[in-house]
């Protein structure tokens, strides 16, 4: 499976161009990882259109027991477009997840990114038999896992199957020490079309609420950007236990369908979630376990939406004891006995 990066897009983690071989790429955080760039080996080559900074480890890039890494393959996909198998990442997508990292790293001052599985750190999984029967499709993982005095996880995956389903999603978990609320955002594409769009600054706090003053900025940024709330009423009782009623959802219609102001109100809705994570209000102790266990209903409701929707494209890639060990792991940050 290799990866074809549209001309436009580009994403570049440390805000500074990947131009020139003193680019940091993040590596101060990762120093085990290296710059993946797509479609052009040295950084003075012509070709710099073609490319994406990405930050992988060093066995993606190069390969494991003598077979090609990642880097290896989308580069010489691209420049002898040979490839029967390739996959064009939705930009869209791509965009969400540098947005999101972008603001992450720029308002959490103490953001300390977590050691993540090595199937997960960006990888293809191989093709496996499902059901007797192989597939032939491949899947790529990406997850970042981040944490700080006031969140306890961040999460962050992309997910891409060949030539079909991708997803990107953020889960942000602050600590039960903390009233605040739980943001989540998702972006699903199919076959090279965003489909759903949603965001989502859930309570847990005993009145289901949030703050008037964070209420009234995030209805104001949905106006900004023509964006309604999802009617609450209208969804199973599930959801309305678990999500805010200034909850977005957007469905676009047709062809080329574009996300734009999602993306800008995801932006401006993440930066306001930070300022009010910067001095948020603490929650008394006995107060605490009623906290988490809102807490866990969203997770809870995440991976139950995950697996009646995600798992059967999945499994066309994968075996269902990986799918679900991935699942879990994601939303509940442990592996299923």
């Amino acid at each position: 499976m290799s990866f074809r990066v549209a001309p436009h897009c580009r994403i570049v983690y440390n805000r500074v161009p990947c131009c020139s071989q003193k680019s940091r790429c993040r590596q101060a955080r990762h120093p085990a990882s290296t710059a993946l760039r797509v479609g052009y080996n040295h950084p003075d080559s012509e070709r710099r259109h073609l490319r994406v900074s990405r930050t992988v480890p060093e066995t993606i890039r190069h390969g494991r027991r003598g077979r090609p890494g990642l880097a290896q393959k989308s580069s010489n996909a691209i420049d002898s477009a040979q490839s029967t198998a390739s996959t064009s990442l939705d930009p869209q997508l791509l965009q969400m997840q540098e947005l999101i990292t972008r603001r992450l790293v720029e308002g959490v001052t103490d953001l300390k990114h977590e050691e993540v599985p090595g199937k997960y750190r960006g990888v293809n999984w191989e093709a496996l038999d499902v059901g007797g029967s192989t597939s032939g499709m491949s899947l790529r993982v990406e997850c970042e896992v981040m944490r700080s005095a006031v969140f306890r996880r961040i999460t962050l995956v992309l997910i891409v199957v060949e030539d079909g389903f991708q997803a990107c999603l953020v889960c942000v978990e602050p600590h039960e020490a903390y009233d605040l609320p739980m943001f989540g955002a998702e972006v699903v594409s199919r076959q090279g079309r965003v489909t759903v769009a949603f965001a989502d600054c859930s309570p847990v706090n005993a009145p289901h609420d949030l703050p008037a003053a964070f209420k009234a900025k995030i209805r104001q940024l949905q106006r900004k950007h023509d964006l309604e709330s999802m009617p609450m009423r209208k969804t199973p009782p599930e959801f309305q236990a678990v999500f805010s009623d200034t909850c977005v959802v957007k469905m676009p219609q047709g062809e080329g369908a574009q996300i734009a102001n999602f993306l800008q109100y995801l932006d401006s809705a993440l930066t306001e979630y930070l300022t009010l994570a910067d001095d948020p209000p603490p929650v008394p102790s006995e107060g605490r376990a009623a906290v988490r266990e809102a807490q866990m209903r969203y997770l809870m409701l995440g991976l139950t939406n995950a697996q009646k929707k995600v798992v059967p494209v999945l499994r066309q890639c994968t075996s269902p004891l990986e799918v679900d060990r991935f699942l879990n792991w994601v939303w509940l940050d442990k592996f299923p006995h």
